[in-house]
């Protein structure tokens, strides 16, 4: 429950957990320790809200990003926060909207075949 903010400042956040025995021994190393099953929870929740809103889901998560100075759920004040500068360092040498122009041009001139951000440009 600790990661499920991720990066993202929520002004009336209440967040619970269930703890769950099952009768499996886990599968996994335990390196993440639900940290990024949490944060991809996050994200799948900001893209249905932007879309259900009619929202662009990148100006979303701007909005939302922690703050130098802020406070966490979970009572951590955040000194040294680098969110925003990470943010704007990975668009900007990313050509980020530069290729999701590209992507938009692509898949409005495709019926059939789509490419994401992530695709080859």
């Amino acid at each position: 429950m600790t990661h499920v903010d991720s990066v993202y400042l929520f002004a009336n956040a209440d967040f619970s957990g269930r703890l769950c025995r099952t009768n499996l021994a886990s599968n996994t190393a335990f390196r993440g320790f639900g940290g990024p099953q949490a944060m991809f929870a996050t994200e799948t929740a900001l893209l249905h809200l932007a879309e259900e809103c009619g929202l662009d889901v990148d100006a979303l998560r701007e909005k939302n990003l922690y703050s130098e100075g802020d406070c966490t759920p979970f009572g951590m004040h955040l000194r040294q926060c680098n969110i925003r500068r990470c943010w704007e360092e990975c668009l900007s040498l990313a050509d980020y909207e530069e290729r999701k122009g590209k992507v938009a041009e692509f898949n409005a001139s495709s019926t059939y075949r789509k490419r994401g951000i992530y695709g080859g440009f």
